[in-house]
């Protein structure tokens, strides 16, 4: 349903749509200034292609003579709710080509410093970043924070925010051949390893993350029998001026789809835990010292208190 996407719009793809994304606008139009409101979040409860997201898109590219861009087609991305669009891997779409994917979870855990580099949120002395994530309804991520961080120094630099990275205080985007020239530099000097060094102490890296394994295949698309439905069909033939028949060609130009969708319910999941704790070391070490030399803890208690004794006996003859 059109309800079941939300649209925004993206520096670097121009327009998008977030399909279960677990907001709705207030008029369920693609507005970004009317309010977004909490949706329910859809859930997988059948597995399978049947029961996954298939989408046909139209690129409307074949009879577009003033279309100037070096490629087309279109760009997906899987991710968790709680994180942006773009921290996850695109898959290119391209038109004329069936795409199928198949999703699994996978949740990675890890030990807080020093077991890793990681560091739990809560530790963090700045939580600047952190708090702005978190008023955007995004999860904590140390890619998103350095994008925080990036955008705060152009702001400091160009006196305007970068549109490719969240919005920073209440200051207008950079437009103008300029600000754009400036925000570049300043990124390209940022992500240099000496710039970013300055923003690991805001931005450590995260414990808990999930990432979304990937199985693509492709095959073409769409086939004669299919061409042929899809040309009487008026919501596709609408696109296309009547005075010229519909081809083949133009269609394997112009469409392509995509299935997503689970396999199976099962996941993976990686948590780090310590090999030994304080009690194993101590235990280790009185086994080894027992086994190389003969040492336990009873015979060093049993060492002090005959020394003990023989001092005890050296003051009584003293004394005598």
């Amino acid at each position: 349903m059109r309800q079941d996407f939300v649209w925004y719009f993206s520096y670097l793809y121009g327009n998008c749509f977030t399909f279960n994304s677990g907001f709705t606008f207030n008029n369920d139009e693609p507005n970004e200034k009317t309010p977004k409101l909490r949706k329910t979040i859809k859930t997988v409860k059948k597995i399978g292609k049947k029961f996954g997201l298939n989408l046909e898109l139209y690129a409307g590219i074949s009879r577009d003579s003033v279309f100037s861009a070096k490629k087309y087609g279109s760009i997906l991305f899987i991710h968790n709710q709680t994180s942006k669009p773009e921290s996850s891997k695109g898959i290119l779409l391209r038109p004329g080509s069936h795409s199928e994917i198949i999703i699994k979870k996978n949740f990675n855990s890890l030990l807080p410093s020093p077991y890793s580099e990681c560091q739990n949120v809560d530790d963090l002395e700045d939580k600047t970043f952190y708090k702005i994530l978190a008023a955007s309804d995004i999860s904590y991520n140390q890619q998103d924070c350095f994008d925080l961080c990036m955008q705060q120094e152009i702001i400091k630099k160009c006196g305007c925010y970068f549109l490719e990275f969240l919005k920073l205080n209440q200051t207008k985007p950079c437009l103008t051949e300029k600000e754009i020239e400036c925000a570049y530099d300043n990124y390209e000097k940022f992500t240099e390893k000496e710039s970013s060094d300055m923003c690991k102490n805001q931005c450590p890296l995260e414990c808990d993350s999930l990432k979304y394994i990937l199985t693509v295949s492709k095959a073409d698309y769409p086939s004669k029998g299919y061409s042929l439905f899809l040309k009487n069909n008026k919501i596709v033939s609408d696109h296309y001026d009547s005075d010229f028949p519909l081809t083949d060609k133009e269609l394997k130009t112009d469409v392509s789809s995509v299935s997503i969708y689970f396999n199976d319910f099962s996941y993976f999941e990686t948590i780090h835990s310590r090999k030994m704790t304080e009690i194993d070391l101590f235990a280790n070490v009185g086994a080894t010292l027992g086994l190389c030399i003969g040492l336990s803890l009873t015979s060093v208690v049993q060492v002090f208190d005959m020394a003990f004794s023989m001092v005890k006996i050296c003051l009584r003859h003293y004394k005598n």
